[in-house]
């Protein structure tokens, strides 16, 4: 739960008010560092990531180190799913699984 929480809270961390297209279309730095893969996505999570190796800011540093990866990954992949240029090839795997009659939402 708390991934998904903190997660959200950093999900659009030092945006920059442009989109993916126009950041990738310019040659922006930030599209040349993320190679042009879900550029602002993996920009939001890593600088806030970068951000809370502040120790004073560090909302993780009692974590033991195991639960501590496994919340950055959860986080990781949260942040990253909100690239909307994925978005309906991800919405288009689940929906046969939602129409199959055997499907259950339990």
């Amino acid at each position: 739960m708390a991934s998904i929480l903190i997660g959200g809270a950093i999900h659009d961390h030092e945006h920059p008010g442009v989109n993916n297209v126009f950041l990738v279309d310019t040659s922006d730095e930030l599209a040349v560092r993320y190679n042009d893969i879900s550029v602002l996505e993996n920009h939001h999570v890593a600088s806030s990531f970068k951000l809370l190796k502040n120790k004073e800011l560090d909302i993780f540093q009692e974590m033991d180190k195991d639960d501590f990866k496994s919340i950055r990954k959860k986080m990781i992949g949260l942040v990253l799913a909100t690239d909307m240029s994925k978005h309906f090839s991800e919405l288009g795997k689940y929906k046969p699984r939602i129409a199959a009659p055997d499907f259950d939402p339990t």
